[in-house]
């Protein structure tokens, strides 16, 4: 999705089968977002599967608790977009299912 931000160390990945999308992003820096613009492939909602600051890992817990809602609007050369709270030095996954 986005591997060349160097300005913020934020990367983002999507990978795919004939069942679901999982959406990696990978946030480099202490550096927190309550707001962070993600482009995604589909419509719909996406449910954060893990995320590497929650409390149980002893992080920040600054998670995504409920599905976000893709909006239709350009984003990362992509059709739509999420916006997610990225904590800092997270690795988070999120799933979309296409059935």
């Amino acid at each position: 999705i986005d591997a060349d931000n160097a300005s913020q160390s934020v990367y983002s990945y999507y990978r795919e089968d004939e069942k679901s999308i999982i959406v990696t992003v990978l946030n480099m820096t202490p550096v927190a977002y309550e707001q962070f613009h993600i482009g995604v492939p589909m419509a719909g909602e996406y449910a954060e599967l893990i995320n590497s600051q929650k409390a149980i890992y002893e992080g920040s817990d600054m998670c995504n608790y409920v599905p976000i809602q893709a909006i239709e609007e350009t984003c990362h050369n992509l059709p739509y977009k999420i916006i997610i709270r990225l904590a800092p030095f997270a690795a988070m996954m999120f799933e979309i299912n296409k059935v």
